[in-house]
């Protein structure tokens, strides 16, 4: 009988300690869950709306780029015999 009861107590001490353990990491993890939305929620940059930068602001923003096309003269390209014999109309 002695034994039971003493095999209850461990069991109750393990059973407190261990809920204990888990109050403490519960708090801890609430704690740092707290701090990273807070640190979320700062911005190191301030927020401007588009409806309100300039046009010259928003050209800054996203310019459009600048194409260059070279137009070059068919003349200069030597002719393919074998094909542009079948597209020419020989009338």
């Amino acid at each position: 009988m002695k034994f039971l009861i003493a095999l209850l107590f461990l069991i109750n001490c393990l059973a407190f300690f261990m809920l204990q353990h888990i109050q403490k990491q519960s708090e801890l993890l609430a704690e740092q869950s707290i701090s990273e939305q807070d640190a979320v929620l700062e911005s190191p940059k301030p927020i401007a709306l588009l409806s309100e930068l300039s046009a010259e602001q928003l050209e800054a923003l996203n310019p459009e780029p600048v194409i260059v096309v070279e137009p070059t003269p068919l003349e200069s390209e030597p002719p393919i015999e074998g094909e542009t014999s079948l597209l020419v109309d020989p009338q």
